[in-house]
């Protein structure tokens, strides 16, 4: 027989003692009521005046000095053995009775009933000899007898509902009808075990109430059983694994963080693995940079990144990560997390910065010479992009209030000296580049003043010196003019140099000076192809 089966039988059971508690009380009620009026005639007889009373099993004290005691015995004693075998043969009748169909109880009752009438019409007729005394005894002793049952049937009544309120038949019942898919039914037993001692140390019955509660929609109350299985045993696999699950599906991205922060360190930490955002990464890895950067913080799909750049710890409340982040000066500190679209939060990640900013380098001119042709544009060769550059033409310090350069500068016939800075994007300075510059009209030298022009670079080079000699042996400078040719796309008159000794004569090389501008020039013969370069 299934358990709800015994359930059902004890329920019925339990409504027929009821039923039996309730009318055997008024057949007692009846018996005594009916006795002590009956018996009121014959007890005046006697002559006692003494007030004997019944009233629902109270009975006042009787007078026993009046009363013949070996008499009272042997009729109680007879009368009493037929009670009590009587009532004990009812009793057992009802019990049986009850327990198959509980009809015969009220057949019973009728017939007791109608020899109760016949008895007391007989007693009225026969027994008007019998004390009035020993009517109420026997009334008496038969109101205890049914008071006797009546305390057996509670008895039985209590221990029933014992059972019910049992750890191990709730137990039992709710585990069972879990099994049946009747999850309501299951609730309602497993929570009266849950309540008890053993139930909060029984992982299966409090992971099936789980389940069964999460059946039926209720998840808050399902994460609560989980959680309190948990605290009993924190190391359980299955019921973390279940209570993550129960929580995301929910959205209760709050206590899946702080399950995280709880068992992060744990023995059984990889459950927590599916569960975790992995913390936000940059597009620039951190270090040191010589210029400002544009960061990039990157996380995985559908995460919200929030960031601080102060130090502090990020939070939800923290700047949303949008845009690029400009680093452009000291050492800056990163922290970042990343946020799922439930809640779940990632760990900090920290990247350290440090921009150490350089001056940009001085301006590098791209003219050899002094003499600079009029018209010409003179272009600084080494300005970044981003940066600036300004210049003076009287010998004075450049600033950013000074002549801006744009894409070269071209200056009038005359003498200057040409003074030029580079100011970063990041507003730092170079040092100055000064030049003395003579700008003349388009013009043909001479040769001799093309020599000249030689001979003044070899001097500031410390070829030669002012007496006209090698400052190196002390031989003698000998120029030797060979043609006026085009070299290298420069027109440009071509000049050997030898060196004069006691000993005779070396060459010691070949050099051009330019026609229109006066540059000088270092050539060279590789197999009869004359090149030349600024000299």
């Amino acid at each position: 027989m299934e358990e709800k089966d015994n359930l059902d039988i004890d329920e019925e059971m339990t409504k027929s003692l009821q039923r039996l508690v309730e009318e055997e009380t008024n057949v007692a009620k009846a018996s005594v009521g009916n006795n002590l009026e009956q018996n009121n005639t014959a007890y005046d007889k006697f002559g006692d005046t003494t007030e004997i009373g019944i009233d629902l099993g109270a009975t006042r004290f009787i007078d026993t000095d009046s009363i013949n005691a070996k008499v009272v015995m042997t009729v109680n004693n007879d009368n009493t053995n037929n009670i009590i075998s009587n009532n004990s043969a009812n009793g057992n009748n009802i019990a049986n009775n009850n327990s198959t169909n509980g009809n015969s109880i009220n057949t019973n009752r009728e017939n007791n009933n109608k020899k109760n009438n016949n008895s007391n019409k007989h007693n009225d007729n026969h027994t008007t000899g019998l004390s009035k005394r020993n009517k109420i005894i026997i009334a008496l002793v038969g109101g205890a007898v049914a008071a006797i049952l009546i305390i057996g049937i509670i008895v039985a009544v209590v221990v029933h509902n014992n059972k019910k309120n049992s750890y191990h038949y709730n137990y039992e019942m709710g585990m069972t009808l879990y099994k049946e898919n009747n999850y309501v039914d299951a609730i309602k037993h497993l929570e009266v075990a849950f309540d008890s001692t053993e139930g909060k140390k029984n992982l299966d019955m409090m992971y099936t109430l789980s389940e069964a509660y999460k059946n039926t929609g209720n998840a808050d109350k399902a994460i609560e059983i989980l959680e309190t299985a948990l605290a009993y045993n924190k190391l359980n696999d299955k019921t973390l694994s279940s209570l993550l699950r129960l929580c995301y599906d929910n959205k209760k991205g709050d206590k899946i963080n702080k399950i995280i922060e709880e068992y992060k360190d744990s023995k059984i930490k990889n459950i927590l693995s599916e569960y975790i955002v992995a913390v936000p990464t940059t597009s620039e890895n951190p270090g040191d940079f010589s210029e400002a950067i544009e960061l990039m913080l990157l996380a995985q799909d559908d995460c919200a990144i929030y960031y601080t750049v102060d130090g502090s710890t990020p939070t939800n409340n923290s700047i949303r990560f949008t845009d690029s982040i400009k680093i452009e000066k000291d050492t800056v500190t990163v922290k970042a997390i990343a946020v799922n679209e439930i809640g779940v939060k990632s760990e900090v990640g920290e990247f350290k910065f440090t921009i150490d900013l350089k001056a940009p380098e001085a301006p590098v001119l791209d003219i050899e010479d002094t003499n600079v042709e009029l018209g010409t544009k003179i272009k600084i060769k080494n300005l970044l992009e981003g940066d600036k550059a300004y210049y003076t033409i009287d010998g004075t310090t450049p600033s950013t209030y000074s002549l801006p350069y744009n894409d070269g500068i071209e200056l009038e016939e005359g003498r200057y000296v040409l003074s030029v800075i580079v100011i970063s994007k990041h507003n730092l300075s170079s040092t100055v580049t000064r030049k003395n510059i003579t700008v003349k009209d388009k013009t043909e030298y001479t040769y001799n003043e093309a020599l000249n022009f030689l001979k003044k670079r070899m001097q500031e080079l410390n070829i030669i010196g002012s007496n006209g000699k090698f400052s190196v042996g002390g031989e003698t400078a000998d120029f030797v003019y060979q043609t006026k040719k085009e070299i290298s796309g420069i027109q440009m008159y071509y000049i050997r140099l030898d060196k004069k000794g006691i000993s005779g004569s070396k060459v010691e090389g070949y050099y051009g000076v330019g026609v229109s501008n006066g540059q000088c020039y270092k050539v060279t013969d590789s197999e009869g192809l004359l090149s030349a370069v600024v000299y």
